[in-house]
C-alpha cells in the first residue's frame, strides 16, 4: 500500500513498502524476567553415553535500535565432563509449527558459532545465551514469535519448552510491573498506540491491534498532547540543470529510511559514470559542505537508476531523533566519450526531516498518512524524551 502527500510543485512525499518499524538507540535494553520458566531436562545417548542437558528461557529484553529487536535470554547446562563439541541455539517460528524442531522449518536459526551467529551474544553477569530476534515491523508488534532454545552435541538436539511471546507481551509487562519509570511507560504506550495505528493504516491483523490489552488507565500514560510539527525543509544552494531532486519519500518498513529521487538528464558525448548520495546530520553553509566533500568527509549511499530517475536512502534514523534534519545531495559523474574524462554535476543540498513528512500530511489532511505520522512522531518524542531522563 502506497499513500503520498506534495512537498512542492514538483516533488511528492510518499510512503511506501508494507511494514513498519520503530527505532531508538542500541545502548539501553529493559529485561523481563520469566519467573515461572523451569529448565527443561533431558537425556542425550552420544558416544553410547548418556548426557543429561537443562535448558530454558529465563528473561527477554526489548531493544530499541534501527529496529525493534527481541533478546530471547536462555540458560543451558551441559555437564562439565562433557568434552565433545556442542553448542547452543535457537529455533524461531512466525507460525506455530507442529513440533518445535529444526525439521519444522524455522523462519530464523541462531546457533553460537554457526548460522546467524552474528545474533548470538553471552551475557557474563547473568550467565545467559541470547539471542536476538530483530527487523520486527510495527505492524507485527502483537504477532506472536515461537520459539526453543537447543543444545546440538554430535548431531543430535534437545530442545527447551517453547515460548510464545511478542513485543506487545514485553511492552505489557512493562506496563503491569511497578518498577519502571514514568518516562519508560509512556514509550511502552506511544510504541503500541504506533504499532496499532500502522495496523490500521496496512489493514493487518485490525481485529487484534497492538494496543487492544492496554487498560483505561495504561491508555492515560501514552502522550496525549497535539504533536507540535513544523515544516522545516529547505534547500541550499542552486540545482544543476542535469541534476535535481524529484522527490524525498519515507519508508517505514523493518526500519526507517529516508529515501531520495533524482532526476538525471542524459548529455551528447557523455555517458553516466556514477550517481551518488552524500549525505550528513551537520551543515553550517554551502562552502563548508563542498570544503568536505572535498575530502570526502560525508556519508554516501549508491542511487540506482530506473530510467531517467535514480533513488537512494538515508537508512541510519532512530526514533528518538525523528526531528534531526539530515542533509543531502547528489553528485552525478559524466564520463567523456571521447577523451574519457569525468565532469561532476551536483543537485542542491537538500534539509529534510522525518517530522517534515508528519507536518505535510497533516498539511494536507491525509485521512490514512496524518494519524499513522503523527503516531509515529509521538513515538519518536516519548523515546527521546525517555532517553534524555537516562541522563
Amino acid at each position: 500500500r502506497t499513500g503520498s502527500v506534495s512537498i512542492d510543485g514538483s516533488a511528492a512525499l510518499i510512503l511506501t513498502q508494507d511494514g513498519l518499524s520503530a527505532l531508538a538507540d542500541d545502548e539501553y535494553t529493559v529485561t523481563i524476567s520469566f519467573d515461572k520458566s523451569e529448565p527443561v531436562v533431558g537425556k542425550l545417548t552420544v558416544a553410547r553415553s548418556e548426557i543429561s542437558c537443562t535448558a530454558a528461557y529465563r528473561a527477554a529484553s526489548l531493544t530499541l535500535t534501527d529496529n525493534i529487536a527481541l533478546n530471547y535470554k536462555a540458560t543451558v547446562e551441559v555437564p562439565e565432563n562433557v568434552v565433545m563439541p556442542y553448542t547452543v541455539g535457537s529455533l524461531f517460528w512466525t507460525t506455530k509449527p507442529e513440533n518445535y524442531t529444526v525439521e519444522d522449518e524455522p523462519q530464523l536459526k541462531i546457533e553460537k558459532d554457526g548460522v546467524n551467529s552474528d545474533l548470538y551474544r553471552y551475557e557474563d553477569n547473568t550467565g545467559y545465551h541470547v539471542f536476538t530476534y530483530d527487523d520486527i515491523a510495527a505492524k507485527q508488534m502483537n504477532d506472536t514469535i515461537y520459539s526453543v532454545v537447543y543444545v546440538l552435541i554430535d548431531g543430535r538436539y534437545f530442545y527447551s519448552d517453547p515460548l510464545e511471546y511478542s513485543v506487545a507481551k514485553c511492552a505489557m509487562a512493562v506496563l503491569n510491573s511497578p518498577g519502571y519509570s514514568a518516562e519508560f511507560k509512556t514509550l511502552a504506550v506511544d510504541m503500541l498506540n504506533y504499532g496499532a495505528a500502522a495496523q490500521s493504516y496496512f489493514g493487518y491483523r485490525t481485529d487484534n491491534l497492538a494496543n487492544g490489552s492496554l487498560t483505561s488507565a495504561q491508555k492515560a500514560l501514552g502522550t496525549s498532547k497535539n504533536v507540535a510539527l513544523t515544516d522545516g525543509k529547505t534547500k541550499y544552494g542552486t540545482d544543476s540543470e542535469d541534476v535535481k531532486f524529484s522527490s524525498v519519500s519515507l519508508t517505514l518498513e523493518s526500519a526507517v529510511w529516508l529515501n531520495y529521487k533524482v532526476s538525471v538528464a542524459q548529455r551528447d558525448g557523455a555517458v553516466i559514470d556514477s550517481v551518488v548520495l552524500l549525505y550528513d546530520d551537520v551543515f553550517s553553509d554551502v562552502t563548508d559542505w563542498e570544503t568536505r566533500r572535498e575530502a570526502n568527509e560525508l556519508k554516501t549511499a549508491a542511487m540506482t537508476p530506473d530510467g531517467t530517475i535514480y533513488s537512494g536512502s538515508i537508512q541510519d534514523v532512530v526514533a528518538k531523533e525523528l526531528r534531526k534534519p539530515y542533509y543531502a545531495q547528489v553528485r552525478v559523474g559524466y564520463r567523456n566519450t571521447e577523451d574519457d574524462t569525468v565532469a561532476y554535476e551536483y543537485s542542491s543540498v537538500l534539509k529534510y526531516a522525518i517530522s517534515d513528512f508528519a507536518c505535510a500530511a497533516r498539511q494536507q489532511g491525509s485521512s490514512g498518512l496524518k494519524p499513522l505520522s503523527e503516531a509515529l512522531m509521538r513515538y519518536g518524542d516519548a523515546a527521546a524524551a525517555y532517553f534524555n531522563s537516562l541522563h
